[in-house]
């Protein structure tokens, strides 16, 4: 009888063996629902070019509309609700003058100081580079959707994982599980968003429509036409409440919904 020799693991090297095997099923999750996430925004992308020239400028004009509508009915409500609509001085510096805060100026100064830590270019090894790679392509793309939350998140993070660099492999490995569950549940988030928007709605009757062989394009003309008359009709009841306001409010009213 032959007896099979079983190398002995201690306790934190199974762990670690275990956590990578997640990290692996978890990078591969991501990398498909990051393929996803680019299939679906370049399915968007072309579907828009070729529907908006069905509807030419119209789906424009009743895009307008509607945000003027929105903004000026929010707009007679606090006036009504007796809140002051004029705007309000920015606080000055006691000791100098200085531009009015700006979100856009601060989220471009947070996605230049991460990029500059977060670099590839400052990489020592192949896996590091990846992973800066991964934190840099994230970063832009949070960037680009203005969102501060998330550049903010990945900026901490970021410090959490250099933290950690000085400590075990595990702790590295638990780093890497960390982001990777962050990625993948933001890419859900972006997918389903980018599915329940109303381009992607449009679209899945264009293809119900090509499916049941309607002319989908003269279909999608009427109804924006038919929109946009609901949507004239809805600025000239806003335009009646706005007269019905003091004449200083409501200018105020016309100014800031864009009715002027």
């Amino acid at each position: 009888m032959s007896l099979a020799l079983v190398r002995y693991q201690p306790p934190p090297t199974r762990s670690l063996g275990r956590r990578l095997t997640l990290l692996t099923e978890l990078e591969v999750q991501a990398a498909e629902l990051e393929r996803q996430r680019e299939e679906t925004e370049s399915r968007i992308r072309d579907f828009e070019k070729r529907y908006r020239p069905a509807v030419g400028d119209r789906y424009l004009e009743l895009e307008d509309l509607k945000d003027q509508i929105q903004k000026a009915w929010r707009l007679v409500q606090q006036a009504r609700n007796g809140e002051d609509l004029s705007p309000r001085p920015e606080p000055e510096a006691e000791d100098a003058p200085h531009e009015a805060f700006k979100p856009e100026g601060n989220l471009r100064r947070l996605f230049r100081e991460l990029a500059r830590r977060i670099h590839p270019d400052l990489a020592s090894t192949a896996a590091e580079r990846k992973q800066r790679h991964e934190f840099m392509s994230e970063a832009t793309y949070a960037y680009r959707a203005g969102d501060e939350r998330r550049l903010q998140w990945l900026f901490e993070h970021w410090e959490a994982t250099l933290n950690s660099r000085a400590e075990g492999e595990l702790d590295r490995t638990n780093q890497k599980v960390a982001w990777a569950r962050y990625r993948i549940r933001e890419l859900n988030s972006t997918i389903a968003s980018l599915n329940a928007s109303s381009i992607a709605q449009i679209m899945r009757e264009a293809d119900e429509a090509r499916i049941q062989g309607r002319n989908w394009v003269i279909e999608l003309r009427n109804r924006v036409v038919d929109q946009l008359n609901e949507a004239r009709l809805e600025l000239r009841r806003v335009n009646e409440a706005v007269k019905e306001l003091d004449k200083k409010t409501a200018r105020i009213v016309r100014l800031r919904a864009g009715l002027e």
